[in-house]
């Protein structure tokens, strides 16, 4: 069932074949279309009014949402206007920027659309929760006393259950929040025939897929497979952000983090050694 589970849901392989697999052949754990699944979508120059972004529809550019597996880690990331700014350019606004160029007359097609900077700045904040609920889930799963603290004070409202309950309840409650905001989002679910859709099976074999009708939803959906796939996530021990681990020795998002949390390691250091140094030669005047 755990198997199945990855493939319910129907993604892009971001993967490229390996030379040594046989020409056709599936890699492993990964699902391959022979159609996008979302609707392309908007992305361009942006820019704030008010408290609205706004988005330049005549000079952005179509792209396919789900070929940006990492696209729910940046909308995490998004905390002030300048950081909508940014994800607008990079990703397009949350439910408006689908291109219909190919399907209405071109004087139907507005110059520019908005959305509310508050919206992304909600949406960033409610994936943050659910991705930060779960990186705790693991870590207490592993041992770690101050993790289950951590979900004790947002989960344990029985102070009788045991740890295995309280992450059970705190998992729980992620996943619901990750059905909740595929459904309002206006996520579909997409059933289809493999053979049909030109994979090389005989008829008869199916595939269950959730279809997103925008960026949000996009959203919600990749940060689904990344918490089935049991991806591994992290919180940046400088920065706090959201990050993909890359090395299990990784304790920051970038090298950036990575540096200053270094500089000030080594600040503190030579503070507490000065004030050491200070001590001492006044205990010695003293005398």
């Amino acid at each position: 069932m755990r198997a199945n589970v990855s493939s319910v849901i129907y993604r892009y392989n971001m993967q490229k074949r390996s030379q040594k697999q046989k020409k056709g052949a599936t890699p492993a754990g990964a699902a391959v279309i022979a159609r996008p699944l979302a609707r392309k979508w908007l992305r361009g120059p942006a820019w704030i009014s008010g408290d609205q972004v706004v988005l330049d529809f005549q000079r952005s550019t179509s792209y396919q949402p789900l070929m940006e597996r990492r696209i729910w880690i940046e909308l995490t990331r998004v905390r002030t206007p300048p950081d909508v700014v940014n994800f607008v350019t990079q990703y397009g606004l949350l439910e408006k920027s689908r291109d219909c160029r190919g399907l209405l007359h071109p004087k139907d097609i507005p110059a520019q659309d908005s959305e509310p900077t508050s919206d992304f700045i909600e949406a960033g904040a409610k994936l943050r929760h659910i991705a930060e609920t779960m990186v705790y889930v693991r870590r207490a799963a592993s041992g770690d006393d101050g993790a289950m603290a951590w979900l004790r004070d947002g989960f344990g409202r029985d102070e009788a259950a045991d740890d295995r309950a309280v992450m059970m309840e705190a998992s729980h409650s992620a996943a619901w929040a990750v059905n909740n905001g595929l459904l309002a989002s206006g996520a579909n679910p997409y059933v289809f025939d493999r053979a049909q859709m030109g994979e090389s099976v005989d008829p008869g074999h199916w595939r269950v897929g959730v279809l997103p009708e925008s960026l949000r939803g996009v959203c919600y959906l990749m940060l689904a497979l990344s918490l089935a796939d049991r991806e591994p996530l992290e919180i940046c021990e400088q920065c706090e952000r959201l990050f993909v681990v890359e090395d299990p020795r990784q304790r920051f998002c970038t090298p950036t983090c990575s540096t200053r949390a270094r500089v000030a390691r080594f600040a503190k250091k030579q503070s507490a050694r000065a004030t050491k140094e200070k001590h001492h030669d006044k205990t010695s005047r003293s005398r």
